[in-house]
């Protein structure tokens, strides 16, 4: 026979229960515009029957309950969307990064614009075609002057503006290399206390939601991977490298480059190894300092070099007003010192417009203009080739942004899809608050009804015929 207190351990069980469903259900509600919160669901269990059968048991109505527990407090994600969140975020990282480097790509090369290389050669080709027409013009050959410069001046502005791109990406890098190591001191104590509070039966909750949005951030930059380790642990691999794994964390190192001085060489502080990125930012910032820019830059510099020695060639036919001749229209070897050759800047009347030196004779000029219809380099014309390296940044841009669009539906996919499970839901959570209050209400009236009991045994019983 079970005790006459057995029903107030009842009543005591299920208000403990009830209250601890109620705080679950208010650290949801608190929760519910926290980035990276998770759900808590209190889950709540029978508390072992009494008797358990046997045979020496008493006979009786059989086995009778003894209340209601907490058995855990479940987290409510899905562990499949939150990784594939963790890996769309360092794709999500890398199309943007390149967007934004095109963007300013795009900008440097001022295409299309009536202050452009473009524009430039055009106006210079015009000007050329004006000076075989007048080639006695004082006036005529000034003019070419100055839209010489104005091309050649477009051209070095140009390549100048990409230069501080280039050391802006470089950095940039050395920027994010501490904000990763950063992120990686952040995780590996979090680490730490999951793997304990998971050995001593826990469930850490809310240790694994800010891993989660920890780790997310660290694969935006880095395109990091992510492998399970003991007790709810984890190890945060880039190619294939752990920057932590389970409590330990290693550090990168942004040092200066022998191989290019004024640039930065990011390894494993530990082996001075290089770092092999997956994606994100960092990957798209690398390729974007190691390659892109550097071939922009190089066929700007094939551009220019053509221009000095198509021109030049041609120039050094002809003769000038004054009788001289020889002498190169440009100077410089790319297009980081092209310039107008001050022998002819500052003494038009030298520019070798005449192939004989007679009056009125403009044939030097006419093939200098026609240059500009000639395949010089790699078969195409100068402004076409000009035109093909804004058409190539042009290209990729459009790609680059498509794919930021594209990994933005699927980032709201994935977001949707972990919102449904994972996110706080305020109705549902007023409705549970309602059902665990009334639930502790009546548990509070067992307790009256078992102290009634209890007073009505205590106090009457053996009173009869007094």
């Amino acid at each position: 026979m079970r005790s006459a207190f057995s029903g107030l351990e009842i009543a005591r069980r299920s208000l403990a229960a009830h209250q601890l469903a109620l705080n679950v259900t208010g650290h949801n509600i608190a929760n519910a515009n926290t980035p990276g919160y998770t759900r808590q669901t209190a889950l709540l269990r029978a508390t072992s029957p009494y008797t358990v059968p046997g045979k020496v048991n008493p006979h009786g109505a059989g086995q009778i309950g003894t209340g209601v527990e907490v058995a855990a407090i479940r987290r409510t994600s899905d562990q499949f969307v939150q990784a594939e969140i963790v890996k769309g975020a360092g794709n999500t990282g890398y199309w943007q990064a390149h967007r934004q480097v095109l963007r300013q790509i795009e900008v440097a090369l001022m295409e299309p614009s009536d202050s452009g290389v473009q524009a430039a050669f055009e106006r210079y080709w015009a000007a050329l075609q004006e000076l075989h027409k007048s080639p006695d013009s004082h006036a005529v050959r000034s003019v070419l002057i100055e839209e010489a410069r104005s091309l050649t001046d477009t051209i070095r502005y140009v390549r100048s503006q990409l230069l501080p791109l280039q050391r802006e990406l470089d950095q940039g890098m050395r920027r994010t290399v501490d904000r990763i190591n950063t992120l990686a001191e952040q995780i590996a104590p979090i680490n730490r206390h999951i793997g304990h509070a998971q050995s001593m039966g826990h469930q850490p909750n809310d240790l694994f939601d800010q891993r989660d949005v920890l780790v997310a951030e660290v694969s935006r930059l880095t395109g990091a991977t992510v492998a399970p380790r003991q007790n709810g642990m984890i190890a945060v691999l880039i190619g294939g490298v752990s920057l932590v794994d389970g409590a330990y964390a290693r550090t990168i190192a942004a040092l200066d480059d022998p191989g290019r001085p004024g640039f930065t060489r990011i390894v494993w502080q530990d082996t001075e190894t290089r770092v092999q990125w997956n994606g994100g930012e960092m990957r798209s910032n690398e390729e974007a300092r190691d390659q892109l820019i550097p071939e922009t830059l190089e066929r700007l510099d094939r551009l220019a070099a053509a221009l000095i020695e198509q021109t030049n060639a041609v120039h050094r036919t002809g003769t000038g007003l004054d009788g001289s001749s020889g002498l190169d229209f440009f100077i410089g070897s790319s297009a980081a010192d092209i310039a107008v050759n001050p022998e002819v800047a500052e003494y038009p009347e030298r520019i070798g417009a005449s192939l004989t030196g007679e009056k009125g004779d403009g044939t030097v000029a006419l093939r200098m203009a026609q240059l500009a219809q000639e395949p010089v380099i790699d078969g195409a014309t100068f402004e076409n080739y000009f035109a093909g390296i804004v058409g190539r940044i042009g290209v990729m841009s459009s790609k680059a942004q498509l794919m930021v669009e594209h990994q933005a539906d699927v980032e709201h996919h994935l977001m949707t899809l972990r919102q449904s499970v994972a996110g706080v839901n305020l109705d549902e959570e007023m409705t549970n608050m309602v059902m665990f209050q009334h639930a502790y209400a009546a548990a509070a009236r067992v307790v009256n009804a078992m102290d009634e009991a209890l007073e009505t045994l205590i106090h009457r019983m053996g009173l009869v015929g007094r």
